[in-house]
């Protein structure tokens, strides 16, 4: 149903909902590695060599590489390796580059397009050539003077544009075979199965509980049922009486929305300051670490840390590692399209990191030189608890608005 009263007004928040998160997204993706290896020119201007700075995808022995060039007509685009920089051996270098993606260049470094493209039927007929980083370093070795090669690929496009791709081959690294990436490492809270699943319910006025008193319920219920089942690291007192909030610490928690959590999510309403905004109950977000003063009643201790912003995914999953459950605030969109707040809970990650070499210059006028050094990227997953009475659990790319915890 559409309110032609109001829709200008509707469709001008959703534009600016919309405009908010694709420059979230294109912010996060100018900022990761992968769109930094690449550049993009107007005209077939070769790359600076001396710009600030530049990132390399790096390569290792055994190791394939799918290289897309469009949908368009291959027969005009034009491939050559070239090195980045050149020197007094670029012509044995350059053969020696060749032979090690897997012979596809010749001597001056021009590729044969059609000896290498492949085509990706379940992407709109994508096409790509495929780069296979040899295996065989032994017979290569003794041609081979440094410990890497680093080269760009420069892919001409129907004459109009230039699309760069960089890369490093560590040749010191000779008996490492794996991809880019590490495979992911898994990292839990001990004893998740203790995790309860609530689900918010119709409360306080006419509308739900809200996410984020049920999420913080989940994680005081789990401190709770953990205590008091292998008697780790917290108090059996976080779940106090048949009301949840009062009474004695003999009471455990309950792994499922009962009338009982009911109450203790109601009453964590309170310091929250939770209130209805139509039939949603909603938390203003500073209000999220109001639940310290609650949390140490029942501890005896701790407090309750909201995270930075700056590195937060290295920070949650650091937090799991250390054993803790973390409330995670995100943006989700509803059946009906529109952008809405949530927080779940976060109780087990996945990581996995590769490594990036990162060269920029130094100096001034004709001191000027390259400086380069190894980094590493990191990659999450994150295993929420969506506060849905168990509904939609599972892996989510990691993301967050915000991220708090509680701890001892």
């Amino acid at each position: 149903h559409v309110n032609i009263t109001t829709l200008p007004q509707d469709i001008g928040e959703s534009l600016k909902d919309f405009k908010e998160e694709w420059g979230n997204l294109a912010k996060e993706i100018r900022s990761s590695n992968e769109w930094k290896e690449m550049s993009i020119n107007s005209s077939n201007i070769p790359p600076i060599v001396h710009q600030r700075k530049t990132i390399y995808k790096v390569l290792t022995f055994g190791e394939s590489q799918d290289i897309p060039i469009g949908t368009s007509d291959v027969s005009k685009v034009e491939i050559k390796a070239h090195l980045q920089i050149k020197s007094s051996h670029s012509k044995k270098t350059l053969a020696t580059l060749c032979l090690l993606i897997g012979n596809i260049c010749s001597e001056r470094g021009e590729v044969n397009v059609s000896s290498i493209l492949r085509k990706k039927n379940n992407l709109d007929n994508l096409n790509y050539i495929k780069m296979d980083v040899t295996n065989d370093y032994e017979s290569l070795k003794r041609q081979i003077k440094t410990r890497n090669i680093d080269f760009y690929i420069k892919l001409i496009v129907a004459g109009k544009f230039v699309v760069i791709r960089r890369y490093t081959i560590i040749l010191s690294h000779k008996r490492n075979k794996r991809s880019s990436w590490s495979g992911f490492k898994e990292y839990s809270i001990p004893y998740e199965y203790l995790m309860p699943d609530y689900d918010q319910h119709e409360c306080c006025g006419g509308c739900q509980s809200g996410c984020s008193p049920v999420a913080w319920a989940q994680i005081f219920a789990y401190y709770d049922r953990v205590a008091h089942t292998y008697g780790y690291r917290y108090s059996t007192s976080h779940w106090r009486g048949k009301y949840g909030n009062s009474g004695y610490a003999s009471y455990k928690a309950p792994g499922y929305l009962n009338w009982q959590a009911k109450r203790y999510v109601e009453s964590l309403r309170v310091p929250l300051g939770t209130y209805c905004r139509g039939e949603i109950g909603s938390t203003p977000v500073k209000n999220y670490v109001n639940v310290e003063e609650w949390f140490r009643q029942r501890q005896g201790s701790g407090r309750v840390i909201s995270l930075s912003l700056s590195n937060i995914k290295q920070q949650v999953s650091n937090y799991v590692k250390q054993n803790y459950p973390v409330l995670n605030s995100i943006w989700y969109y509803s059946s009906d399209g529109s952008k809405v707040g949530h927080g779940v809970v976060v109780t087990k990650v996945k990581e996995r990191k590769r490594q990036y070499k990162r060269c920029r210059t130094v100096g001034l006028w004709m001191n000027i030189r390259t400086k380069c050094g190894w980094n590493t990227e990191y990659d999450y997953e994150w295993y929420r608890r969506m506060g849905w009475g168990g509904s939609q659990n599972k892996w989510y790319p990691a993301s967050a608005k915000g991220a708090y915890v509680a701890v001892v």
